[in-house]
């Protein structure tokens, strides 16, 4: 998956952030222009990368796990042309079917984040539920720590928000590959929690 891509404009706000925070008003102008168009640069190639990837072949037939799990669709989905469908019209489809998409990002969100698969053994998705919800308790706790500087939250947030989006748009890997850039980000929060927790 092309997670990579999403560095680019978040580097670029997490810029703009520290130019508010300096009042650099000439900085902010430029990198606002600057943003604005890495951003109309980023949709064409996201708009290519969704015909590439077929993406709306994976949305519309319901694929959890790519080749092993999928949601069967409520709707007769077999008529509508999926030819050369971009990003503006993956969006239209979530608009039309809003309760099956709903569903099943919701499906891959839960197998994504605890990283459960339904061919692991039940100890082995207990242990992955267990240290996740260790995980995610301690970094909600972080956001309680008050020596915390916003904009590297922030950049660390939208980076694990948007990746996520990313997989939900598309399929749940195999072997929870796709988490490993996150947990670093995950990690950092946890530490912070625990630190906050203790104090």
């Amino acid at each position: 998956r092309p997670f990579g891509i999403i560095i680019l404009p978040l580097l670029l706000v997490y810029l703009f952030m520290i130019a508010l925070k300096f009042k650099k008003k000439k900085i902010i102008y430029f990198l606002t222009t600057l943003f604005i168009l890495i951003l109309i640069f980023t949709y064409f190639i996201i708009d290519y990368l969704v015909i590439l990837l077929g993406v709306p072949e994976l949305l519309l037939s319901g694929d959890i796990i790519w080749n092993y799990n999928s949601m069967k669709p409520p709707y007769d989905l077999s008529l509508l042309s999926l030819k050369n469908m971009g990003a503006l019209e993956v969006v239209s489809y979530i608009f039309n079917y809003p309760m099956y998409f709903l569903n099943n990002f919701l499906t891959k969100l839960f197998w994504f984040l605890f990283r459960f698969r339904p061919f692991y053994s039940d100890l082995h998705n207990l242990f992955l539920i267990v240290s996740s919800i260790f995980l995610y308790g301690f970094s909600i706790m972080s956001l309680f720590n008050k020596s915390r500087k916003p904009e590297a939250i922030y950049f660390m947030l939208f980076f694990i928000i948007m990746m996520t989006f990313t997989v939900l748009l598309t399929v749940v890997d195999w072997d929870a590959r796709f988490s490993l850039p996150l947990l670093p980000f995950i990690f950092l929060f946890t530490s912070s929690g625990i630190v906050t927790t203790i104090n």
